[in-house]
């Protein structure tokens, strides 16, 4: 399956281990990743708990941010590699493991929870 930003850059994803790596294309260089802690719900479902997430805003041809690229990541770590993006709810603690939300964050995290791309996880003790 072929990804792109909403103004139709292309976007390659790759897996490394735990770690969701962005390119836009033309760049060769990663413009940002998603870490993910692994687990299994109650359910035995694979779910990639978020502890970490970046997004460079710009690059050398244009903004990075608003183009879906956060949403297409999740996509593909769902269709492509079987695990469900799970986002920690933003209670306004800091959690060691990073899984705390910070400026986008909990905007991103509630409309991909919103939209059915993503789970609430709350309890620091769940299957990790």
């Amino acid at each position: 399956m072929g990804y792109a930003t909403n103004d139709g850059r292309p976007i390659r994803f790759e897996m490394a281990g735990s770690t969701l790596v962005i390119r836009v294309a033309p760049s060769k260089a990663p413009i940002g990743e998603f870490v993910f802690r692994i687990f299994e719900d109650p359910d035995g479902t694979e779910c990639g708990l978020v502890v970490g997430m970046k997004l460079h805003g710009t690059g050398p041809d244009g903004s990075f941010k608003r183009q879906g690229i956060g949403r297409r990541a999740l996509e593909f770590v769902e269709t492509e590699e079987g695990i469900l993006p799970a986002f920690r709810y933003p209670d306004g603690q800091r959690w060691e493991d990073g899984s705390h939300l910070i400026d986008d964050g909990p905007m991103f995290a509630k409309a991909m929870v919103s939209e059915g791309r993503a789970i609430w996880y709350n309890s620091p003790t769940d299957a990790l």
